[in-house]
C-alpha cells in the first residue's frame, strides 16, 4: 500500500519535472559585446597632485589640531600640547613662546552645573 501511495505521489512530481527539463522555451539567446573598457579616465583618472608633499619636522610636537592664517599670511598651529606654533617661508616650524593654557586644564577647574 505505501509502495502504491508513494508512486502515485512520485510519478507526477518526475513528470513535471520531465516536462519543465525538456519543454521548449521561445528565447533564442544572443551574446552581449562589451564597450572597449578605456581605464580609468575622466573622475576616476589617478590624482598625483599630492605626491610631491613633504612631512614637516614638529619637533617633538604631536598635532596640529587646529590651523589658521595669521593677519600676517603666516600659517599657526595649534599643537596637542597646547604650544602655538608658526610656519615660516621654509615651512619650517618655530615654537612661539605665548602663554597658553594646557590642553586638559579645563578639566581641572570646577564647573557650574
Amino acid at each position: 500500500m505505501k509502495k502504491i501511495l508513494s508512486l502515485l505521489v512520485l510519478a507526477p512530481v518526475l513528470a513535471l519535472i520531465g516536462y519543465l527539463l525538456f519543454k521548449p522555451v521561445p528565447i533564442a539567446p544572443v551574446p552581449y559585446t562589451l564597450a572597449p573598457n578605456t581605464g580609468y579616465t575622466g573622475v576616476h583618472a589617478p590624482n598625483t597632485r599630492l605626491a610631491g608633499l613633504k612631512a614637516i619636522k614638529l619637533h617633538g610636537e604631536v598635532g596640529p589640531e587646529h590651523i589658521a592664517i595669521g593677519p600676517d599670511g603666516k600659517l599657526y598651529v595649534g599643537m596637542e600640547s597646547g604650544n602655538i606654533t608658526r610656519m615660516n617661508q621654509e615651512w619650517r616650524a618655530a615654537l612661539l613662546p605665548l602663554p597658553t593654557a594646557a590642553r586638559w586644564a579645563w578639566h581641572l577647574t570646577p564647573q557650574a552645573i
